[in-house]
């Protein structure tokens, strides 16, 4: 059962870690407007995850930036859920054995 909770969990994150990434390229490429259906439908799924990221980080830092940063915290989220399911014995153990 912890095994399903964590790669549903570790699935989300990554959905939403690369959209962000996408989402920035797209801004990258086609710049800020959101005028493009893609481009809208990227806003529109990582939108809660900028706004929360937005909580946290300096007005200074442009939007772009910040979608860099949410990305980066997506990715630390990521790793904090494997180092914890892991140092709770809640993950099979692989390797070489020994």
């Amino acid at each position: 059962m912890s095994l399903s909770v964590f790669m549903i969990v570790n699935f989300l994150l990554a959905t939403l870690m690369y959209l962000m990434l996408g989402r920035l390229v797209l801004r990258l490429l086609l710049g800020p407007l959101e005028d493009g259906i893609v481009q809208r439908a990227f806003a529109r799924g990582t939108d809660p995850v900028a706004a929360a990221v937005r909580l946290v980080t300096p007005r200074r830092v442009p939007d772009t930036l910040l979608l860099l940063f949410a990305a980066v915290w997506l990715v630390v989220l990521r790793v904090a859920l494997v180092v914890g399911f892991a140092n709770a014995g809640l993950l099979a153990h692989t390797g070489a054995g020994g």
